[in-house]
């Protein structure tokens, strides 16, 4: 695997909410959740972004926490970053976005809602740094990408002594979270959708 010598990872602003949506809608529209819960494949893509603009946007980009990868051809790809106590998006802004969530899921809105209420209820609520979501442009998978945007990340974390968690909805994605220090803490299956695996990545051991 080779790292593009023109990739550039680099925080990711506000203003890079559209991009960063669209990167995402592609990195998943063959995921086995988004799948399940979008399963017709003529609107899958519009809805994906429909839903990763309201993510981006209105939730986790204003944190300045999240990263994306860029080369010569545009951003190709994104890991949302949450600081710790963020985990969680507040009512007013879910109330909000409400209509924009019920566009974007359609008639399987009761399913998005059962898996989002089920990872809550496992999500820890010791401090940590929270990945949402990671994605890289189909085009550019096997290109170190995933790994590079994490990085800084996981460096972050480590400095400041707190674990990272992710939830894996693609078990080619998990593999590489193993790699990079990640272990399965349980797997979801919320009603009847794919497994999801919960994982967490420690903090260093100090002293």
């Amino acid at each position: 695997m080779t790292v593009d010598p023109d990739l550039a990872i680099t925080t990711a602003a506000t203003a890079d909410a559209d991009a960063v949506a669209a990167t995402l809608a592609a990195a998943f529209t063959d995921d086995p959740v988004f799948g399940w819960l979008m399963p017709r494949d003529a609107t899958r893509p519009a809805a994906l972004r429909r839903f990763f603009t309201i993510e981006a946007a209105a939730i986790v980009l204003p944190h300045g926490q999240s990263r994306v990868a860029r080369t010569t051809a545009g951003i190709v790809g994104v890991a949302l970053v949450l600081p710790a106590g963020a985990w969680r998006a507040s009512l007013p802004v879910l109330a909000r976005h409400s209509a924009g969530f019920l566009r974007a899921f359609g008639f399987r809105t009761p399913q998005a809602f059962a898996i989002n209420n089920a990872m809550e209820r496992h999500h820890p609520r010791e401090p940590h740094y929270y990945l949402p979501y990671i994605g890289v442009q189909p085009d550019a998978h096997n290109r170190g990408i995933g790994t590079a945007l994490l990085a800084p990340v996981l460096a972050r974390a480590d400095d400041e002594g707190l674990p990272t968690y992710l939830e894996a909805s693609n078990p080619d994605c998990a593999r590489l979270y193993r790699r990079l220090g990640f272990r399965s803490l349980r797997t979801l299956r919320p009603a009847g959708s794919p497994p999801i695996d919960l994982m967490r990545r420690a903090a260093p051991l100090t002293g």
